[in-house]
């Protein structure tokens, strides 16, 4: 299975209320998220359900 990589561009169009939050951090947010969620040896088989399941979990993390 391949890991998905997370693009800041395309999560800020997403969701653009968290447009002013800067691209390393984003980063971050989705480096953390794999703590939650496996980017490997994921039982979410389906890459695209992944990346938003890890936009969510960005979002989420951002929010705090």
């Amino acid at each position: 299975m391949a890991a998905v990589a997370f693009d800041p561009a395309d999560f800020k169009a997403a969701y653009p209320e968290l447009g002013a939050v800067p691209d390393a951090t984003l980063n971050a947010y989705f480096l953390r998220s794999q703590l939650f969620l496996a980017n490997e040896d994921c039982p979410v088989q389906d890459e695209a359900k992944r990346l938003q399941l890890y936009w969510l979990l960005v979002a989420h993390i951002a929010q705090l």
